[in-house]
C-alpha cells in the first residue's frame, strides 16, 4: 500500500470512527474523506481504498432499503486498524 493509499484508508477509518456506532452512505462518505486528503481523493482512489477496508473485514455494509447504496460502519477489526496506521 502505497503512503497515499494509507492515507486514504486511514481518513475513511477515521470518518467512520467518528459516526461513534452510525453509518454513512457511500457518496456522503467519500465527500468526508475528501476533506480529510489532500489533493481531494478522487472517486477512482476513494474506491479502491473503500475496496481494501472491506475485503481487510474492516468495515461492515448492508444494503439501504430505499435505494441509497450501501451504507457502511467501522467495526471492532477496523477500529484495530485505524490505531495502526499511520
Amino acid at each position: 500500500m502505497t503512503a497515499r493509499q494509507r492515507k486514504i484508508t486511514k481518513a475513511i477509518l477515521e470518518a467512520l470512527n467518528a459516526l461513534e456506532g452510525g453509518q454513512m452512505t457511500e457518496t456522503l462518505l467519500h465527500a468526508e474523506v475528501s476533506l480529510r486528503v489532500t489533493p481531494t481523493a478522487s472517486l477512482a482512489e476513494f474506491g479502491d481504498a473503500l475496496g481494501v477496508c472491506d475485503s481487510s473485514g474492516w468495515l461492515t455494509g448492508i444494503q439501504a432499503k430505499y435505494g441509497a447504496g450501501r451504507l457502511w460502519s467501522i467495526n471492532d477489526a477496523g477500529q484495530g486498524a485505524r490505531m495502526e496506521l499511520r
